[in-house]
């Protein structure tokens, strides 16, 4: 499906699940646009620096139809996934900063199959696997003069919290302090923080992705801080490093 993007816009919030939601309660934004039958939607972030491009078949952008293009901070295109009625479907590729592909493949309504392949920044292949109704059944992998690497324990794999999410919930029970003159001023809302998962695990450059109460900033730097390394991301059989986001809630309890 291709989008042509019409002249009239309407100006959309969304929580922390992508659910829309009102301006007081969003953590992003974004600029709806109806195309023909459908609709597409750019998602920005605090900057204003355009974050997503999502085609959908419907006005609430619930089920996601065709291309959805993710950008970095600085806007350079970082992924592009194909969607048909909310399944993956179709082409699914990552790509480095300079526009060159770092990893491509397909899905057939939500499961990775046939060949899929991993190039350097060089543009040299780095990794080939296959996949068989989502299973990864073989890989090799390659150093750039083309000659073979150890393998790794897979193709493709996003990076994730060491634990989980019981544990990431575990964490915020015991470290998160509600601010005090939070508290006093009947202060509320989520805060969205990025961070880099380096190619090792290791975690850098922090920064408030989305807020919206400044009494609530330092406590969610503080506790983002205090995670462990992460399961860094393998993606076209490479540790790659790349960038991540965590919400925390603040909610007075109701008495």
């Amino acid at each position: 499906m291709t989008f042509c993007f019409a002249n009239d816009t309407a100006v959309v919030y969304f929580d922390h699940a992508h659910k829309m939601t009102s301006k007081k309660k969003a953590i992003t934004w974004g600029k709806e646009y109806k195309v023909g039958n459908a609709w597409a939607l750019n998602s920005y972030n605090t900057d204003g620096v355009v974050e997503s491009t999502t085609g959908y078949l419907d006005e609430d952008c619930t089920i996601k139809e065709g291309p959805k293009m993710l950008y970095n901070e600085k806007g350079k295109l970082l992924q592009l996934i194909t969607y048909t009625d909310n399944k993956l479907n179709g082409p699914f590729i990552y790509y480095y900063e300079s526009g060159e592909k770092q990893m491509e493949g397909n899905y057939s309504m939500d499961k990775k199959t046939g060949d899929w392949t991993g190039y350097f920044a060089s543009g040299k292949i780095a990794g080939k696997a296959h996949y068989e109704d989502d299973n990864q059944v073989s890989a090799s992998f390659l150093n750039e003069d083309g000659t073979a690497r150890a393998p790794l324990d897979s193709f493709y794999r996003p990076a994730s919290y060491t634990g989980g999410d019981n544990a990431w919930i575990l964490l915020l029970r015991k470290n998160l302090r509600y601010p005090q003159e939070a508290q006093d001023n009947e202060v509320q809302g989520r805060v969205t923080i990025r961070f880099t998962v380096k190619a090792d695990g290791r975690l850098d450059n922090f920064a408030i992705d989305w807020s919206m109460q400044p009494y609530l900033e330092q406590e969610s730097l503080r506790v983002v801080k205090m995670m462990p390394d992460w399961i860094p991301a393998i993606i076209g059989g490479q540790h790659i490093e790349i960038q991540m986001k965590k919400t925390i809630t603040f909610r007075l309890e109701t008495r």
